[in-house]
């Protein structure tokens, strides 16, 4: 099933973010709980997604693992935990393995990284001076601007009024 969703900043911003809902994992048997939401920042730059420890006790997970991270600090031994992951267009990400972090800056609870980023198509615009970030499921196609612009040349620049009107009729641009 296609899904997809799009946030949207009032500004230009370096931090992208919205709100998701966890859940415990649950027997598939079982009624599962109802999702709790919490601020979620998207990082590019971190492998996999992550919960802050109050994420973990408000959930009452248990750990299942510890795993050895690397990161700005250094590398450190962490609780490894499994959560259902709820972005906000109804994909479930079921059984995600998660590491704890006693904190993330800016008041985050959860980063979704690219464990959950490269199961999409994710992108990032800042046209007329606000940004969007939009995620779909499944991959549907590739985003290559240097073959949008081969295909599709901009026109030429300190072009005037007229000539730019010119060009726009030639390659049908409105």
């Amino acid at each position: 099933m296609w899904r997809a969703f799009s946030t949207h900043f009032s500004a230009v911003t370096n931090i992208l973010f919205n709100d998701v809902h966890l859940t415990a994992p649950v027997d598939p048997k079982v009624s599962p709980p109802e999702p709790k939401k919490y601020l979620a920042i998207w990082d590019t730059g971190a492998t996999n997604s992550v919960i802050t420890s109050r994420v973990a006790n408000d959930l009452g997970l248990q750990p299942i693992t510890k795993i050895q991270t690397h990161g700005v600090h250094g590398a450190q031994t962490v609780n490894g935990y499994l959560v259902h992951i709820h972005l906000p267009n109804k994909t479930r990400f079921l059984f995600v393995q998660v590491t704890e972090a006693q904190s993330l800056s800016g008041n985050f609870d959860v980063l979704i990284g690219m464990d959950i980023i490269t199961k999409g198509d994710f992108a990032v615009t800042h046209h007329g001076g606000k940004t969007c970030m939009s995620f779909r499921m499944p991959p549907s196609h590739e985003i290559d601007f240097v073959k949008e612009l081969q295909e599709n040349p901009p026109p030429p620049a300190g072009a005037n009024r007229q000539q730019r009107r010119d060009w726009e009729r030639k390659h049908k641009r409105h």
